[in-house]
């Protein structure tokens, strides 16, 4: 019964009063229905102007449903959508790239990667806050940029290809595949040899959508299963009668 308290992230008052089972809550301490033991976040990185269908349905659908589902098993499903988050002075300081990875960092195991037309922004060097700290700590961006990776591959590299089986990414790959014509040649070839490099890999699982329905729908049944499957006993087991 302590524990049971002690684990609540809040404490109200209960007013009512239960005649048939004889438990007066005003007696006790009792958290309010919105408390999680646990979150579980998952970073979304793709490019922005061909995927805002797809990224604002996951955001405005999907993930409130996850969040429903899972709330009587107090777990909070939390999606890190930077797409609406950055700073328009964070953009001017150089911190797009350092926000992003933090980002991804805490929001382990989970990774969602998303391809779509667009390879998308190439940074340089000159384009980062705090270059040094940086490349110290991410010992494959310095290699990153050399190789003109877009700010999307580099996500995807830290949340998936440097850390293989010890996280769980997945990958949504838009079919079928269409060249942003907005994007020079050179970027046109990153991305396919992008997505090459996605579809070849055997660690993380990729699936194919047409549109933001099907996206969602895969999304959902996705998370679904991996959060059921680090949590398979996340149902509250309580026992009313220890507050007789």
């Amino acid at each position: 019964m302590n524990d049971f308290f002690s684990s609540c992230s809040s404490l109200d008052w209960c007013e009512s009063y239960s005649e048939d089972a004889g438990i007066c809550w005003s007696k006790f301490p009792f958290a309010s229905t919105s408390f999680s033991l646990v979150e579980r976040r998952f970073f979304i990185s793709s490019t922005f102007r061909d995927l805002l269908k797809e990224r604002r349905h996951l955001v405005d659908v999907i993930f409130p449903q996850l969040r429903h589902y899972f709330k009587k098993k107090h777990i909070d499903v939390a999606e890190i959508d930077l797409s609406w988050g950055i700073k328009e002075q964070d953009s001017k300081n150089g911190k797009t790239i350092s926000l992003c990875l933090q980002e991804i960092d805490k929001s382990r195991p989970f990774f969602i990667g998303i391809i779509g037309s667009r390879y998308g922004w190439i940074p340089q060097e000159t384009d980062l806050a705090n270059i040094e700290s940086l490349y110290a700590k991410y010992n494959w961006l310095k290699d990153s940029i050399k190789n003109k990776y877009s700010v999307t591959e580099m996500e995807m590299t830290l949340g998936a290809f440097t850390q293989g089986a010890s996280v769980s990414a997945v990958f949504f790959i838009k079919e079928p595949m269409i060249l942003s014509a907005e994007e020079d040649e050179f970027s046109q070839k990153k991305l396919i040899n992008l997505r090459e490099k996605i579809t070849k890999q055997k660690v993380f699982p990729v699936y194919t959508f047409c549109d933001e329905k099907t996206l969602g729908s895969k999304v959902y049944d996705v998370l679904k299963n991996l959060i059921e499957s680090e949590y398979p006993d996340s149902e509250e087991k309580f026992n009313y009668g220890d507050l007789i």
